[in-house]
């Protein structure tokens, strides 16, 4: 079987280690995005990179004729407040989603591999969560995931669904974020020697951005029997807020200040993901302090020295510029 993958959002801060990670591993590898946070993919003559919109169905069904898998990693931010109107941020994450699973059907695609996330859980003060645990989300981002988890699958007579609900994913990427909690802490310790955090005491599950990556090749080749119809956790150290800040202040060689503030980023859950370890063997590698040491020494080599200044490391501010007609990039 011919080994060629569509990865919508295939430019991003995921998408880009993903991409990455399959061309070393021999498989040709299409890309969908918009290129909102401009392009930082490494050229390679087995990737074909389409710029355009998810919403753009037939630019979706040109883009995986002869693909046999498909992940879908796109869509904008709607954690916290939106930066773009509602509207559009639904047509985005929700309203599209069922015309490109559809497309990607037509197209003749057999493993369709849909990116959700913990959040689905919202707040549990008993823990650990398994997949089976009724999900409970108590943010706009894990609500609209959720629906697209069951629109996915009302097709599952149609082809391979398998839902991955992520942990927050940390560490260096060449299209680099740092609005994700462990990277922002990183990048404020470092730059203005304190982090602030909310919820102190809330647990938050993480992965690396490398491990994260890792997991989704293998459920692209993990036996059927295995894989289809599922959904699985992936997430490895699920630590309270304060002591991930804690890992980070010890990380630098200088003084750094942790101050707990009174609002924030509510939700609260320790995530359990055995079941992808017992499925297809998947078991992550990198711990938080890896991540954490990785962007360190980027810092320390005068390498993204813009972290906490430039709107393009954070998904909200370059999606509202992009929506306006200007650019982050």
């Amino acid at each position: 079987m011919r080994k060629r993958v569509l990865i919508l959002g295939g430019a991003g801060y995921i998408g880009c280690v993903l991409v990455s990670k399959l061309l070393d591993r021999g498989y040709e590898v299409v890309v969908v995005d918009r290129l909102i946070h401009g392009n930082a993919l490494f050229p390679s003559d087995r990737l074909t990179l389409h710029r355009a919109d998810i919403r753009d169905r037939l630019a979706v069904a040109r883009a995986a004729h002869g693909c046999t898998g498909a992940v879908h990693l796109a869509g904008v931010s709607v954690d916290g407040a939106i930066a773009i109107p509602r509207a559009l941020a639904a047509a985005i994450n929700l309203d599209s989603f069922e015309p490109v699973v559809q497309a990607c059907i037509e197209a003749g695609v057999e493993r369709f591999l849909f990116a959700s996330t913990c959040s689905v859980h919202g707040n549990r003060s008993v823990g650990p969560v398994y997949e089976t645990a009724i999900p409970e989300p108590n943010t706009l981002y894990g609500q609209w995931k959720l629906a697209c988890e069951e629109t996915l699958s009302h097709y599952a007579n149609l082809l391979e669904t398998v839902v991955l609900r992520a942990a927050t994913t940390c560490g260096p990427s060449p299209r680099q974020r740092f609005d994700l909690l462990v990277n922002r802490m990183v990048a404020s310790a470092y730059f203005k020697r304190r982090i602030c955090i909310p919820a102190a005491d809330a647990i938050r599950p993480s992965i690396h951005i490398e491990d994260l990556a890792d997991a989704y090749s293998m459920l692209l080749e993990g036996a059927s029997s295995a894989v289809a119809g599922e959904i699985f956790h992936c997430a490895y150290e699920n630590h309270p807020v304060r002591e991930t800040a804690a890992l980070v202040q010890q990380a630098m060689s200088f003084d750094v200040k942790i101050e707990s503030l009174s609002q924030g980023d509510q939700r609260s859950y320790s995530i359990d993901s055995s079941k992808i370890t017992n499925r297809i063997g998947f078991r992550p590698r990198r711990r938080v302090t890896d991540a954490v040491e990785a962007l360190r020494r980027l810092f320390e080599g005068n390498h993204l020295s813009d972290a906490l200044t430039s709107s393009k490391y954070d998904n909200r501010a370059a999606e509202a510029l992009a929506f306006s007609g200007k650019s982050a990039v």
